[in-house]
């Protein structure tokens, strides 16, 4: 669920971003930089999310068995 959510909201930024005054007036390199912020953003939130999906099964000892969502 957390990586479905974190999906929908990159795609609901990037369709709000060209749209903000913001960010029509700030230059290329800056723009390039709030690109590579949100990409470090996002990949702590992939590997956070791996690591507590990692420790919740570990925990609920359903490795190894089929799950029905």
């Amino acid at each position: 669920m957390t990586s479905a959510t974190l999906i929908v909201l990159g795609v609901i930024l990037g369709a709000l971003w060209p749209h903000d005054e913001i960010a029509r007036s700030i230059s290329s390199d800056t723009a390039i930089n709030l690109v590579r912020l949100w990409d470090v953003i996002y990949l702590f939130l992939i590997a956070l999310n791996f690591w507590l999906s990692y420790k919740f099964f570990c925990r609920q000892q359903v490795i190894g068995r089929f799950v029905n969502l």
